[in-house]
């Protein structure tokens, strides 16, 4: 009787003090840490984690990569303004666990929605699940902020402008709840699927992607050549993500049945809701890709209105390619361009076009309300046919997008901007026109 009690005890004792050690040897939310010798097993604020890493950085600065820096630097709050201060990203960031894990959408797209309410539910909401943001950060799942929200970070354009944090932390924070939220969700759900570390690892990065972030640091890529991605790209980490997911269905392993499982559903089911979707609208699917801005749209108000995002724009444009192998280049030229961050895309816009900027205030209204506000915005800002129509703002507000009526072999048209008087307002920058 007491010996066995001993012994029940010691045990007990023995895994409590395991559990105890191992929570105290991996980083707690807001924490990080600086992989260097020096600094092993010890933790830091994810602010003073990032100083330091950027201090111990080993490349020398150079003027490529100040350039890049600044150039980014500038990016940081058009792609923050025009992106999250909506709730598009729940159709955007979140269409690829809509059509393949609905159940994780609709939790995550609960605490999105709470989060743009209260800042303590949120909060409440990550330290529920602090267990699985600790356990699986170790195997690469990624819960720090996007690329979106990066002008509200330390040092960035928003960081000393507190009524305008004010103002737009609501929206930021909620397109961060969502993604976090998706992956926590994911992998709660899915975690009995991962048998061996290496699936667990595979499974942190198949969610990452899902939700459309990467870790371009962890992935052993260069700090002079993620600053140029920065500054040349409006979002290179969330392409990267969904494109490395594209090319996961190719993989073995967890990952690969993962990607294979999800992109069939979305293929499938958003197939299958779309055709019915124009059924009941008593209009013909648009289903030739080469029919540009009409792919996958119906008509609502004369104009052409359907989902977005890197998947869509990424399949699109191989669709085009594969069917019309003779205007590959500009196919995928107009693909690139319509990926390009602000400043890069509005000066080759500028240089391409200069028929738009012929006087100051044309160049203002184009520059600036073409590039600081949101995208549902510029659906009446920069009207200049029939676009602009309520149904228009409403629906470009929660995530879809109106398409320019344009053959897919036409040339390229920075997004987010007017081309030309005729195509009226084109694509959202790197979301997937």
């Amino acid at each position: 009787g007491l010996k066995a009690q001993a012994q029940a005890d010691y045990y007990k004792a023995v895994s409590t003090l395991a559990k105890a050690s191992e929570r105290a040897q991996a980083p707690k939310y807001g924490e990080g840490m600086v992989m260097t010798p020096a600094f092993e097993g010890k933790f830091f604020s994810d602010a003073d984690a990032q100083k330091l890493r950027k201090m111990m950085d080993l490349e020398r600065p150079s003027p490529i990569r100040g350039l890049a820096q600044s150039i980014s630097w500038a990016n940081a709050l058009p792609r923050l303004l025009m992106t999250t201060y909506d709730i598009g990203h729940v159709l955007i960031q979140g269409q690829l666990v809509l059509f393949s894990h609905p159940i994780v959408w609709t939790k995550a797209f609960g605490q999105s929605m709470r989060a743009l309410v209260t800042e303590r539910g949120y909060q409440s909401f990550l330290a529920t699940h602090a267990d699985t943001i600790r356990n699986w950060s170790r195997d690469g799942a990624i819960f720090s902020p996007s690329e979106f929200t990066a002008a509200l970070g330390q040092g960035q354009v928003l960081s000393k402008v507190p009524v305008a944090r004010a103002l737009i932390a609501p929206f930021a924070r909620s397109f961060e709840a969502m993604l976090n939220a998706t992956r926590i969700y994911g992998l709660e759900a899915t975690e009995s699927l991962a048998k061996t570390p290496q699936d667990r690892v595979g499974l942190a990065k198949f969610w990452n992607e899902m939700s459309g972030v990467t870790d371009t640091a962890r992935m052993g890529i260069s700090p002079t050549q993620r600053e140029i991605e920065t500054a040349v790209m409006f979002a290179p980490r969330y392409r990267r993500a969904v494109l490395a997911l594209m090319t996961d269905i190719a993989k073995g392993g967890l990952r690969g049945r993962m990607a294979r499982d999800a992109l069939g559903k979305v293929t499938l089911a958003g197939l299958a809701g779309y055709i019915g979707t124009a059924a009941l609208m008593g209009q013909t699917p648009r289903l030739d890709p080469r029919e540009g801005g009409k792919f996958l749209t119906v008509n609502i108000e004369g104009q052409n209105i359907g989902f977005a995002g890197s998947y869509y724009s990424a399949t699109r444009a191989l669709l085009q390619m594969a069917l019309d192998p003779g205007n590959t280049a500009t196919i995928a030229a107009k693909y690139v361009q319509n990926s390009l961050s602000p400043v890069v895309g509005t000066a080759i816009n500028v240089y391409q076009h200069p028929f738009l900027y012929d006087s100051p205030l044309k160049l203002t209204k184009q520059v600036v309300l073409g590039n600081l506000t949101p995208i549902w915005a510029q659906s009446k800002l920069l009207d200049t046919q029939n676009e602009g129509t309520p149904a228009a703002v409403l629906l470009e507000a929660v995530g879809l997008r109106t398409f320019p009526d344009r053959p897919a072999n036409t040339s390229p048209v920075h997004p987010g901007r007017l081309s030309r008087p005729s195509y009226a307002r084109p694509v959202h920058p790197g979301l997937g026109r």
